[in-house]
């Protein structure tokens, strides 16, 4: 079974996004998720396998909630189907998650619990590589 990626971030990010993204293989597979203000998108090269959605933030919400919390919930979601579900313990999960929503996916991880077994899973980002939450 291939390897699955997420990512996660906000447009704040796209450099580092785009990064990440240029050193996949042609043959990656997974999903991006970018919160964003604006409705307008940039386009992220990518291999075909790997899809992005782009979250809009309501300007017109009073909403206290920090940037990169529906971001967070979202991939949240996305993991629980895919990381609960995963027959292969010889799948992995890989994880990127862009440095200005990481505290906020971290608080959700801490609030929520990952829904992933810690051994099928390594989560990184552009300035750490953890085999775990902790």
């Amino acid at each position: 079974m291939p390897d699955v990626r997420l990512f996660v971030s906000d447009d704040t990010d796209l450099p580092l996004l785009r990064e990440a993204l240029g050193g996949l293989s042609a043959d990656a597979y997974g999903q991006v998720f970018v919160e964003t203000d604006v409705e307008q998108r940039d386009e992220l090269r990518r291999p075909p396998g790997v899809a992005v959605t782009w979250l809009v933030r309501d300007p017109d919400a009073d909403d206290p909630r920090p940037a990169g919390s529906l971001a967070a919930v979202v991939a949240g979601a996305w993991a629980s189907e895919w990381m609960i579900g995963s027959a292969s313990p010889s799948r992995r999960i890989f994880v990127w998650v862009g440095p200005s929503v990481r505290a906020t996916v971290q608080a959700l991880i801490e609030e929520q619990g990952c829904p992933c077994r810690r051994d099928q899973h390594v989560e990184h980002g552009p300035t750490q590589r953890r085999d775990d939450h902790s």
